[in-house]
């Protein structure tokens, strides 16, 4: 494959999991900011929008871990290799914290609690790193 090719398969994997996990948060917060217990609009024979996010969610806790096992997980979002590598840089130092708010924060999507303010800047977090390797893609791609 072309170099030209990776940098666009990249760019097209890491737009598309910074939009899916966007829209998912988005919904998420209108939803909570109308006390909403379900989120719409999901397609028949997925798992709901608040089940799919809390499932990337612990895929990359997962992921983030060093202790836990490697093996493959079906999910419904592949996670980009550099939004891995910028939150675990951000984390470093607390990174043990951030896996708990990770999970802590799919658990409370899952239905197990609600979800707090608290949970909702893990999402805007990871958000952020999703975003910020689609720019970052991008550039690349376009300095081509």
């Amino acid at each position: 494959m072309s170099d030209m090719s990776s940098l666009s398969n990249d760019y097209g994997a890491s737009a598309d999991f910074a939009s899916a996990v966007n829209a998912a948060v988005l919904a998420l917060k209108r939803a909570v900011s109308r006390a909403e217990e379900t989120l719409v609009g999901q397609p028949a024979g997925e798992p709901p929008p608040r089940e799919r996010l809390a499932l990337v969610l612990l895929d990359l806790a997962r992921q983030l871990s060093v202790e836990e096992a490697t093996e493959d997980v079906e999910t419904p979002l592949p996670i980009p290799e550099d939004v891995i590598t910028r939150l675990k840089a951000k984390h470093r130092a607390q990174l043990g914290w951030y896996l708990d708010d990770l999970r802590q924060t799919a658990a409370a999507l899952q239905g197990k609690g609600s979800v707090e303010a608290h949970q909702l800047h893990v999402l805007d977090d990871v958000c952020d790193a999703a975003d910020a390797t689609a720019s970052a893609s991008f550039r690349r791609l376009w300095r081509r």
